[in-house]
């Protein structure tokens, strides 16, 4: 399940356009008012109400999700590679959620790839599905 849900939310924030550089007047507002935690506030009200109006109620379920799968497996007993692939996995994620250019979009094969050839290598495989299927409630 934390491959699938990996694989989900970087298809998701892949998608995501890059933020543009800050224009002049976007630099200017920053200097003056930028410390102002009532401003930062209120921008930050604004822009979720703006990216619920465009992509809907549910438009951070992926992130959620796969936090959420990652959480059950930091609970886990892994191999040492395993667990630094996944960590190296969500790290990738914050990086590609932060920066979205080009360079770390590219970065995904070899994230994907350490990942499922940790977790071959590991004998993993069969436990983290066993595990997460307990959990779920999808067998006893």
């Amino acid at each position: 399940m934390f491959f699938s849900r990996l694989a989900i939310v970087v298809g998701v924030v892949r998608q995501w356009p890059a933020d543009p550089e800050p224009t002049p007047l976007e630099r200017m507002r920053e200097l003056i008012v930028g410390r102002s935690e009532r401003l930062r506030l209120r921008d930050w009200i604004r822009a979720q109400e703006r990216t619920r109006q465009i992509f809907g109620e549910n438009f951070y379920e992926p992130l959620f999700l796969f936090l959420e799968a990652y959480g059950r497996l930091r609970l886990m007993p892994l191999d040492t590679r395993v667990r630094a692939t996944i960590d190296r996995a969500v790290d990738y994620v914050e990086r590609l959620a932060a920066l979205r250019t080009d360079e770390v979009k590219r970065e995904w094969e070899a994230v994907r790839a350490a990942f499922l050839e940790a977790v071959e290598a590991s004998g993993d495989a069969p436990a983290l599905e066993g595990v997460e299927e307990r959990l779920l409630g999808r067998k006893e």
